[in-house]
């Protein structure tokens, strides 16, 4: 399996997920601007940014030095959060301890809960971790919204959408960052 990356566009202070997530399952993202984070362009990012980064998510198992990472996004003043990952159980119990403040698309692009194995999803419910869920009923059935509810404190649950550049248009299927999207 190929691991992409890519950082979230900034636009007026807000974070959006739409253009520029670091992701290690691409999904829609287009693999021109997929790229692994470090700490050089963490730094090469800021410098060429107009915006002030407020928020990156990315995978945590495809940093090199995540010491390194953590430290220099927390001198900068911006929010890590997890997602889009295979992250193991200890992978994202670090980060969180160096910083990540939540979560994002819990139960998305991510292990499966698992009765074997833990990884970031038995973290993300586990822990105090905020997490982020997309509650449409389709990216997760009522059921498991319902579990979450039932395991972790509702302060640290937020309830987000997935929508899209194609959310604006008529139903019908349009072309977004190099993939087909139905609305």
């Amino acid at each position: 399996m190929k691991k992409y990356i890519l950082v979230k566009k900034i636009f007026k202070g807000y974070s959006f997920i739409e253009d520029n997530v670091v992701v290690v399952e691409k999904g829609a993202h287009d693999e021109r601007f997929l790229q692994r984070p470090t700490a050089e362009k963490l730094e090469e990012l800021i410098s060429n940014c107009e915006e002030k980064i407020i928020d990156i998510a990315l995978a945590t198992e495809l940093l090199e030095n995540p010491v390194e990472f953590f430290s220099k996004a927390a001198e900068k003043g911006i929010n890590i959060s997890l997602g889009h990952t295979n992250s193991s159980f200890d992978e994202a119990a670090q980060a969180h301890m160096l910083g990540a403040k939540n979560i994002i698309h819990l139960f998305n692009a991510m292990p499966q809960l698992h009765h074997r194995q833990n990884s970031i999803t038995t973290y993300a419910l586990l822990s105090d971790i905020k997490v982020e869920i997309i509650c449409d009923f389709i990216h997760v059935t009522p059921e498991m919204i319902k579990l979450v509810f039932k395991i972790k404190n509702p302060e640290d649950i937020l309830l987000i959408s997935d929508s899209i550049i194609s959310s604006r248009f008529e139903k019908r299927k349009i072309q977004a960052w190099n993939s087909q999207c139905n609305n």
